[in-house]
């Protein structure tokens, strides 16, 4: 049943209608644990250090499960990647749950687990093309935070030794 409600400042008539609720579900991709590391043998993460790429040192399958591999990245690095060297094979969005304290802990689990079947065979190595690194990155995504994720785009690579 409609409402009609009189608010006193400014002096303006509200109609206040009945609200339907839409909740959004997000209901992510799982891999066994083996499945995620045989994409994980095949296909690595790339961060972005000081103008540089590099390549992440060996983690191990609880690390990639719950280790955010954009922190500790100079603890993390191993080798040095050339941009020249890259082939962008595509994109894809990506979601990470919501840590604790509204942390963004994006897991290379979570970028496997989600990596779309056709880019699978030539990539080699990932990266993340958008992420949130403030709060206001958060207003293209109210839905995914609703829903207890952040949303990313991740950029599929193929790294071409020359």
């Amino acid at each position: 049943m409609k409402k009609i409600e009189l608010v006193e400042k400014p002096k303006m008539f509200m109609l206040e209608s009945e609200k339907a609720i839409v909740e959004t579900k997000i209901i992510l991709p799982e891999l066994s644990r083996e499945e995620l590391i045989e994409r994980y043998k095949k296909i690595r993460p790339l961060v972005k250090r000081y103008s540089f790429w590099y390549e992440l040192r060996d983690f191990n399958l609880d690390e990639l499960l719950s280790l955010s591999f954009i922190d500790n990245i100079d603890d993390n690095r191993r080798s040095v990647v050339s941009p020249r060297e890259l082939i962008t094979l595509g994109e894809f969005p990506c979601y990470h749950k919501i840590g604790d304290n509204r942390e963004f802990n994006p897991t290379i689990a979570d970028v496997l687990s989600q990596y779309p079947d056709e880019l699978l065979k030539d990539s080699n190595l990932f990266c993340l093309k958008k992420y949130p690194r403030t709060s206001d990155d958060f207003g293209d995504q109210i839905e995914a935070v609703k829903a207890g994720y952040y949303r990313t785009k991740v950029r599929a690579l193929k790294l071409e030794k020359k």
